[in-house]
């Protein structure tokens, strides 16, 4: 795949990520809660085309989604989603 593909790519997931965290941030729940599939598979994608050089730190990052996931706290993921996904 050529850069300005991937480039592409990860704009579209930037935007999925947006509308997620705003389907949270307006107490969507349930709609948020079903672009939940999305989201893993938007973090996968990110994942292997490698867009953090600090792995370490995106490990991180996922280990708190999981966690806002499983305690169901999804402001916090929301929060997540758009000072450390997005802002990267």
């Amino acid at each position: 795949m050529n850069m300005e593909a991937g480039r592409l790519k990860l704009e579209e997931c930037k935007q999925e990520l947006q509308i997620i965290a705003d389907l949270f941030y307006q107490n969507k729940i349930e709609d948020g809660v079903n672009k939940l599939p999305d989201l893993i598979r938007m973090l996968n994608k990110i994942m292997e085309q490698e867009c953090y050089e600090d792995k370490s730190k995106f490990l991180d990052i996922l280990k708190n989604v999981t966690e806002c996931i499983d305690s169901k706290n999804y402001i916090m993921l929301a929060d997540i989603i758009v000072f450390e996904l997005l802002a990267a």
